[in-house]
């Protein structure tokens, strides 16, 4: 199963995450959203970034808090700790 978009659906997308609106399929009027997006990647977007493969304005729109890529810290018994949290 492939979890990334192609690129011609990044345009959209960017437009929808920079103006807050998007036209539904069908309609010629323009809706207003507010949108909070969560994404994560185990791809090393910099390297895709230069080489073409990954829009650096999509890129920035995401990129507002990144997180890093250490390891989630395991308790004695093998759980992860946020996960006791559920």
């Amino acid at each position: 199963m492939r979890s990334e978009i192609c690129r011609r659906a990044y345009r959209p997308r960017c437009y929808g995450l920079e103006e807050q609106r998007f036209e539904p399929v069908g309609s010629n009027t323009p809706v207003s959203v507010d949108v909070r997006v969560i994404s994560a990647t185990n791809k090393p977007l910099d390297g895709l970034i230069e080489n073409g493969n990954f829009r650096s304005d999509l890129f920035y729109r995401l990129n507002v808090i990144p997180f890093p890529d250490t390891a989630t810290p395991r308790t004695t018994r093998g759980h992860t700790a946020a996960g006791r949290s559920f």
